[in-house]
């Protein structure tokens, strides 16, 4: 389960990294002063040189089934630190926290990820002693998604020569920003600058922002855009489209209706004097009634007790830009 939060983990640091090009996108104003503006405009140039920072972040889940399915509360806390450089194959990642799991353990955890490759290791929760470090580009795929060892499900090697290399990568970013800019940005995101803060020394602006999911999920821009994701995750477009009996818009129209009690907000902290992003934070919160739903769908509804509830908090706040850290393989 630990290996399944440090992928979470780094997905949601990535997108705290990945926000701002889209938020940044030239063209939309959402109702900003022209100062408040450039602010937002020039934290994705200003982003573009910095090589390292350190930062803290706090991620909160809860999921509640009625229905008698799996419910409760996690959470997990920490901090750590990054740089990027061709000695690290890239980047290097250092993150150590503690996960408060929902049956009220909590596990201590570090990660190191230089290149390509990952290393972790967990505390025991009851004698407080540390495993040995592990490297996750020797396990395989299915392992670390927490299957059986053993038994009928095939074990695909994970093989870090698979993994996109950094011109790819940068390829990929600009083809995502290419298509994201083609979105209504001023129709799917609601931004107004709220109240200074202080963060390592510096004065941010804090920009608080909502997300429109109906307009997102309606944008007619969407659909290449959510084609292409499918297909870098490894899906084929057109065969889940066959299979499905849907076209991509048609997909999106459901995922609107199944998320149309989902909310989206957050915040976004902008340097004052350097531009750079101190402060990215995340909330969603939503339900789905599951019953209504099927029952809509001509599957009936009567056996779900009530609709299943869901919410995530993540906060990331960095510092220390472009600073030198420690961070080595620990084996």
């Amino acid at each position: 389960m630990l290996r399944r939060f440090y992928v979470f983990l780094m997905a949601a640091l990535i997108l705290a990294l990945g926000i701002s090009p889209v938020l940044a996108q030239e063209g939309p104003t959402f109702g900003l002063s022209p100062e408040d503006l450039a602010l937002l405009m020039g934290m994705s140039e200003a982003m573009k040189n910095v090589n390292s920072a350190a930062f803290t972040f706090d991620i909160n889940l809860s999921f509640n089934d009625p229905s008698g399915g799996e419910s409760g509360e996690m959470s997990i806390t920490g901090d750590g630190a990054w740089m990027k450089g061709e000695e690290f194959g890239e980047y290097a990642v250092r993150v150590s926290g503690v996960a408060s799991l929902p049956d009220g353990t909590s596990v201590g955890f570090e990660s190191v990820m230089i290149g390509q490759d990952i290393y972790v290791r967990s505390q025991n929760p009851e004698t407080g002693e540390w495993s040995d470090w592990e490297t996750l580009t020797d396990m395989t795929m299915m392992q670390q998604a927490g299957a059986p060892q053993e038994g009928a499900v095939p074990m695909v090697p994970f093989n870090p020569e698979d993994m996109p290399s950094p011109e790819e990568m940068q390829a990929l970013e600009e083809e995502f920003s290419a298509l994201s800019s083609e979105l209504d940005l001023e129709s799917i995101f609601t931004i107004q600058r709220g109240d200074d803060i202080a963060v390592d020394g510096q004065t941010v602006a804090v920009f608080n922002y909502d997300v429109n999911l109906m307009s997102l999920f309606s944008d007619p821009a969407l659909p290449p855009l959510f084609s292409r994701i499918m297909e870098l995750s490894g899906t084929d477009a057109a065969a889940m489209e066959e299979e499905a009996g849907m076209t991509p818009e048609q997909m999106l129209m459901m995922l609107g209706f199944i998320f149309a009690d989902t909310t989206i907000s957050g915040q976004v902290g902008v340097g004052v004097d350097d531009n750079y992003m101190y402060l990215f934070s995340l909330s969603l919160a939503g339900s789905l009634d599951l019953g209504s739903m099927m029952g809509g769908m001509g599957g009936g509804g009567a056996a779900q007790a009530g609709p299943v509830t869901f919410g995530v908090d993540f906060t990331v706040q960095y510092s220390d830009f472009n600073a030198q850290f420690d961070i080595q393989p620990p084996i």
